[in-house]
């Protein structure tokens, strides 16, 4: 017995690592099998989510599909709708082209007729009256009729452009404008259809109407009895202008300069809404070159240019639009339309003597209450510029206190030669037909991109 006792303590600790061995080796066994488990449930997770982007993917390339099935569908109706208006527009014009002659021929045969018998006429009811050969029992003598006119002879035509034929042989660029007092010269007045004459002694309305139905598809130079807002420089500032020469300006058809909204322009040009303007240099015609451009408003100026190459006046203390070369005018269309025209590249030059005192008095009544407004004020500066230069109204300035002027104290200070209004005069030398090329051509890409978002409006 002593003798197994030895033996039997050695073979328990064999059976407790034995144990422990095969408790470690089911702790690997199920780890591996728990790790089995993990693996082929990521791999079937991974497996999912590639399906499911697969699907996605399709969904998606389906869809995309559509949109520009119904992208093209959208452009090709676009392009007819477009087709058609422009149809429509050539029709129209044509249709007024053709009404336009016509009533021309009409108002020119009605004014004859008023004047003037037709001699065919006159010989024509003398030989009804005449017997017939058959009651005839002596010869008859020759009936010799004499028509006369009430109305004076005709003198020579002159031109569509509304100039006297004196005008017409002095040198081209120096045409002079006609003010409102002085008449046409010249009894006739030529039109597009050589045979249409009107006669002198009819109004100046009939003979301006007459002058707006001349049409042509050919470049012309610019009459001055097309429309617009600005008709005539007032009476009291013609002098400053008067020795100013035109610019020849032939448009590239009957509809340039296109009628241009304020937001087109501050849009593609890099502009905003100030009176006197740079263009985005990247923006510009062509790329990188400096322009300035100038919108004055009406009110500021009742001479501004009246068409195209015309020169003008206008009224304001800003210095910062002189110095600047040749800057870009843009004149507005109507009062009540924010729709500018480009008239060309104008030099400004301010007069050495203000406007005066006679000048101002004699400006008519619209403009004297628009001077009550805003004759003193700065373009784009605040209602503080009203205040008077010679600080009678202004004791308390340093303490910014307000001054309480009436539109009526401003009107008789410029009146009475207390404030100083500076007159800038406006000379045309040049017309950049690239510019306008560019305006119109971006004009007539953003009337589609209007039309294309109202359709998917």
């Amino acid at each position: 017995m002593a003798n197994n006792e030895p033996f039997s303590s050695k073979s328990k600790p064999l059976e407790v690592c034995v144990a422990r061995l095969e408790d470690a080796l089911r702790d690997a066994v199920y780890q591996k099998d728990a790790a089995e488990k993990q693996l082929t449930r990521e791999k079937e997770d991974f497996e999912r989510q590639i399906s499911r982007l697969k699907e996605d993917m399709a969904v998606e390339a389906k869809r995309t599909e559509q949109d520009l099935k119904e992208a093209r569908r959208m452009c090709d109706e676009l392009r007819a709708v477009m087709t058609k208006r422009e149809k429509e527009a050539e029709r129209d014009r044509a249709e007024w082209k053709e009404r336009a002659l016509r009533t021309e021929l009409e108002l020119s045969r009605g004014r004859t007729g008023k004047t003037e018998k037709s001699p065919m006429l006159v010989r024509s009811s003398t030989a009804a009256s005449l017997p017939t050969p058959t009651s005839v029992t002596q010869p008859i003598s020759e009936v010799k009729v004499k028509i006369e006119s009430s109305e004076p002879s005709l003198k020579r035509p002159r031109s569509s452009h509304g100039q006297s034929p004196s005008e017409q042989n002095e040198a081209d660029p120096k045409h002079r404008r006609l003010t409102k007092d002085e008449e046409p010269q010249g009894g006739i007045i030529g039109l597009h259809n050589p045979e249409v004459k009107v006669k002198e002694g009819q109004s100046s309305a009939l003979a301006k109407d007459a002058m707006t139905l001349h049409t042509t598809s050919e470049p012309h130079a610019w009459t001055p009895e097309i429309p617009f807002f600005i008709k005539n420089c007032n009476s009291c500032l013609y002098h400053r202008i008067a020795n100013i020469p035109f610019f020849s300006v032939q448009m590239p058809n009957d509809f340039s300069p296109a009628s241009i909204p304020r937001p087109f322009i501050m849009d593609k040009y890099g502009v905003n809404g100030d009176v006197f303007v740079r263009v985005h240099s990247q923006l510009n015609v062509p790329p990188g070159s400096t322009r300035y451009m100038l919108l004055p408003p009406y009110n500021c100026s009742p001479c501004l240019p009246y068409r195209p190459g015309a020169p003008g006046v206008m009224l304001t203390n800003d210095a910062d639009i002189l110095g600047r070369g040749p800057v870009s005018l843009w004149i507005k269309q109507s009062a009540g339309k924010n729709s500018w025209r480009y008239f060309g590249n104008y030099e400004l030059s301010r007069s050495k003597t203000p406007l005066t005192a006679a000048e101002a008095r004699g400006l008519d009544e619209i403009h004297a209450l628009i001077f009550q407004i805003s004759p003193l004020r700065r373009p784009g500066r605040g209602q503080e510029c009203y205040q008077p230069s010679n600080g009678t109204a202004t004791q308390n300035f340093d303490q910014k206190s307000p001054v309480n002027l009436k539109p009526d104290d401003i009107l008789e200070a410029l009146q009475s030669w207390e404030e100083t209004l500076n007159v800038v005069t406006m000379r045309c030398v040049g017309y950049d037909y690239d510019f306008l090329k560019d305006i119109e051509a971006r004009w007539g890409a953003w009337k589609v991109e209007e039309a294309r978002h109202k359709l998917m409006v």
